[in-house]
């Protein structure tokens, strides 16, 4: 059984809430800075969850000595630099408003953590939470016992003939020359299993093959048979990727050329001859009507998920990337609706597709 602690300064039942029969969470209360880092360390906990507002209730605490979670996480990461053989998963849990309105300008606490979850939703179910923090578990077990000798190939579960996939210098590099596995956790999320490119996650599965939510069991199985499972390696938990190169292949074999450019009802159709297994097209989040079905859809939106087109949607800003990384768009349903602006992710459109979102918001095809 793993064990973890769960650092708050009011809320304990969230230690219970995280909790099974794989995994023990201990409660934790308020203390100075450098005791609350010594009894951490001491404890060796397989994982630790932080609220990120450590300084509300203080409860007689002084206030002159309160802090947040993130100079707290920011100690435990330094002595795992130093003793990597002690570093373990660092979750931060805390409400949907402090992680919304005080977590997210705060940048520089933002690669201490390994996750992110709210309250909220642990409350109504934790069964998910429950199951990416044992996964953190097992792979920081797995790179402890690595010794320092990280080896991208050793942690992604391909077979020796595909180990070229992940061979990009960004990637390779990194992990080799990292120093401690929190830091091979923080590569991995931003370049492998957080991001779509080497690595794509079910919504962007029923883009690739044109079919609607919903249908990802259906598309799941029309892989398996056909010998592709799901990412097996380290960081793998409940929310299921897939290699593109391999769902690439057999989608290629299915549609005889590039999937992406045939229309999603063409897709559907041959998908539907082929395994049978009653498919419904993907339709435009922007045309309405008949022609809907008959757009290109080639990636899923990064904010609502469904399948989009190229010509219906804008370009994210973001900083440069490998080039193995997808780039993020949004579709148009979701400019005219703000949702881009208002979803659980908020994103920036990159300024050269800026001048379009007047005339989105002004029509509709």
């Amino acid at each position: 059984m793993f064990t973890g602690i769960f650092v708050d300064d009011l809320d304990e039942v969230y230690a219970e809430l995280l909790s099974d029969e794989k995994i023990s969470f201990s409660y934790q209360g308020l203390d100075e800075i450098m005791e609350l880092r010594r009894i951490l360390l001491e404890a060796k906990p397989h994982i630790v969850a932080l609220d990120y507002r450590l300084d509300q209730h203080l409860a007689g605490f002084p206030a002159s000595k309160a802090f947040k979670g993130g100079p707290l996480a920011q100690l435990l990461r330094d002595a795992a630099i130093d003793n990597p053989e002690i570093d373990f998963p660092i979750v931060l849990v805390s409400s949907e408003q402090n992680i919304k309105q005080r977590f997210a300008p705060d940048k520089t606490a933002h690669d201490l953590f390994d996750e992110v979850m709210f309250k909220e939703e642990l409350q109504a179910s934790s069964e998910r939470a429950i199951a990416k923090m044992i996964a953190l578990c097992e792979s920081y077990t797995a790179l402890v016992q690595m010794q320092g000798v990280y080896d991208i190939t050793a942690m992604v579960g391909l077979p020796e003939e595909q180990h070229h996939v992940v061979d990009h210098q960004e990637l390779t590099e990194a992990v080799k020359d990292a120093a401690a596995p929190h830091i091979v956790s923080r590569i991995l999320s931003k370049l492998l299993t957080g991001r779509t490119g080497l690595l794509i996650d079910d919504n962007e599965l029923l883009a690739r093959f044109g079919v609607a939510l919903g249908f990802a069991e259906q598309a799941a199985k029309v892989l398996t048979d056909q010998g592709v499972e799901p990412y097996k390696g380290l960081f793998a938990s409940e929310s299921r990727r897939w290699w593109a190169h391999q769902v690439d292949a057999v989608l290629n074999g299915v549609f005889g050329k590039r999937a992406t450019g045939l229309t999603s009802a063409k897709r559907t159709e041959i998908l539907n001859q082929k395994f049978e297994n009653g498919f419904a097209a993907a339709e435009s989040p922007w045309v309405v009507g008949e022609g809907s079905t008959n757009e290109l859809i080639a990636f899923a939106c990064s904010c609502c998920g469904r399948g989009t087109e190229l010509r219906h949607s804008l370009a994210v800003y973001e900083p440069p990337q490998p080039n193995f990384i997808v780039k993020r768009r949004i579709c148009w349903d979701c400019i005219q609706t703000d949702n881009y602006k208002n979803g659980s992710n908020t994103f920036e459109i990159q300024e050269s597709d800026k001048n379009l979102i007047p005339q989105i918001l002004a029509a509709r095809q």
